[in-house]
């Protein structure tokens, strides 16, 4: 199964808390699954909870992370279109 490696699990993790810090947005409000590998990078979704009950059509808050498992940081954040 893609993104249950250690690896991923612990990149998960870290992108997680990245976000707590970056955006303080509390745990129980997004989800951080797995979405591909590009490159070297880990390529996670940030899902915020708000954003499935939002009219308005666009990302919302939600983004994407890209996370290099050999710095162990998030290198780029995107926001969904």
């Amino acid at each position: 199964m893609p993104g249950s490696d250690p690896v991923t699990q612990r990149a998960a993790a870290a992108v997680q808390e990245y976000i707590v810090k970056s955006k303080h947005w509390e745990k129980n409000r997004f989800e951080v699954p797995f979405n591909r590998k590009e490159g070297t990078a880990l390529v996670f979704w940030v899902l915020y909870a708000d954003d499935d009950a939002s009219t308005a059509p666009g990302g919302g808050e939600s983004l994407v992370v890209y996370f290099d498992p050999v710095s162990n940081r998030v290198v780029k954040e995107l926001g969904f279109q």
